[in-house]
């Protein structure tokens, strides 16, 4: 007879359901674990290998990776011992010791993945904001305030009994802690944390030099991480629901964790992608592109150019960023840039520039001519080769001329 049932008799347990939800179990977390690391792979492919710098941020990323696959295995492994079952029709009582090990085992990773996941989300953030001087600091006072919270509640589900044996042999005398309580705690914490992460960032993004469009685009990608607040109240809607029956009600609420930490993980990596994606879509529009205009005058004649690595700065701001560069200021080596020495802090360079190739004049020398628009006031105007309209806009024409080198083919 089973450990909590032993008061029953045979034909009133024939009577209960003895239905299992273990295969539920795994299922769910192996498409969680599929999914969030596909997303994490590609993010590290994405900032090692496009945007050539992985940062702290990068590596709490896949700490949080690693932590959201040992709780999958945690509770795949959790099956074998009861997890999807019925508490009655766990009949050994070894195996309900073996169970509350393994929950108890379970809480803590699943709690540190998520601290791995939201301090990854911080440090992410954090490569944004760190242009403006005065809310940098109010984020780095709110990071330790989160911080230190995240790290109590791991304190506390590391040691809920003393001796920690007593979480699962139910002596006569031991000493533990609330387990619903802290259950509580620990599911409206995590709601509220990350509420205050997402929600941290967005003045700075609003303050950024980006049009219209981008900026809430941008916006857009931060509003995905509020997905991981509905899951956070998918689980703690479960949580309220667990009797005790515990080994088969917590099936719902092991698999809305783990999937609060895929998305956690999805979401993040989503905001690192830009770069990738458009360097596929480039290819893609390279491949179905026509036109008769050789590649030799392309990109020859003004030489390949780097992205701007202050094209975000905000309030004029010229300090780079203290981190790697950031995937939403990244730019393709194809795409133009401004040149910080012409730039007066007033004027607003366009970013499109056309340009006309010219023929090898057989002199070893290459020549191009490259139209500038930009806009500004008169004031910050050197050269009276400038021709300006009413409305500010200005156009200007530079013929370039370089040295082709011996080995260089023919167009």
């Amino acid at each position: 007879m089973s450990y909590y049932y032993n008061g029953m008799d045979a034909e009133e347990l024939s009577r209960l359901p003895h239905d299992n939800r273990a295969s539920d179990t795994i299922s769910a977390v192996v498409l969680c674990m599929f999914f969030a690391t596909t997303a994490v792979v590609l993010r590290l492919y994405t900032r090692y290998f496009i945007l050539k710098g992985v940062w702290y941020d990068d590596y709490m990323a896949l700490a949080g990776m690693i932590g959201m696959l040992s709780n999958g295995i945690v509770q795949c492994v959790h099956t074998g011992f009861g997890l999807g079952a019925h508490i009655y029709d766990i009949q050994d009582e070894k195996q309900l010791v073996q169970f509350f090990k393994l929950l108890y085992v379970m809480t803590i990773t699943y709690n540190t993945a998520l601290m791995l996941i939201k301090f990854s989300l911080f440090l992410q953030y954090y490569r944004l904001i760190q242009e403006v001087p005065h809310y940098r600091i109010f984020y780095l006072a709110t990071m330790a305030v989160v911080g230190g919270w995240l790290i109590a509640q791991e304190f506390t589900l590391i040691f809920p009994c003393s001796p920690i044996r007593d979480y699962w042999t139910f002596g006569p005398d031991h000493k533990c802690l609330d387990g619903h309580l802290i259950g509580w705690m620990n599911a409206v914490g995590n709601i509220v944390t990350d509420l205050i992460i997402l929600a941290l960032p967005i003045p700075v993004v609003m303050s950024l030099n980006l049009k219209r469009g981008r900026k809430w685009a941008v916006l857009g990608i931060f509003a995905l991480g509020f997905f991981t607040c509905i899951i956070s109240i998918c689980r703690m809607v479960f949580f309220a629901k667990l009797t005790d029956d515990i080994s088969y009600d917590l099936v719902p609420v092991a698999a809305w964790g783990e999937a609060e930490s895929a998305s956690g993980l999805i979401c993040s990596a989503l905001m690192a992608l830009g770069p990738l994606i458009r360097r596929f879509s480039r290819y893609f529009k390279l491949g179905k592109k026509t036109t008769s205009t050789p590649p030799i005058y392309s990109q020859r004649y003004f030489g390949p150019t780097n992205r701007d690595k202050s094209l975000l700065r905000t309030n004029g701001s010229r300090r780079p960023f203290d981190g790697s560069e950031t995937e939403l200021n990244h730019m393709d080596l194809e795409g133009s840039r401004k040149t910080d020495g012409q730039d007066d802090g007033r004027s607003i360079r366009s970013t499109k520039s056309s340009e006309a190739s010219m023929p090898n004049l057989k002199l070893n020398l290459e020549t191009g001519i490259k139209t500038i628009i930009s806009t500004g006031n008169r004031d910050s105007m050197h050269s009276q080769s400038l021709s300006m309209a009413p409305n500010g806009i200005v156009v200007k024409q530079v013929w370039s001329v370089r040295n082709r080198e011996p080995d260089e083919e023919d167009g």
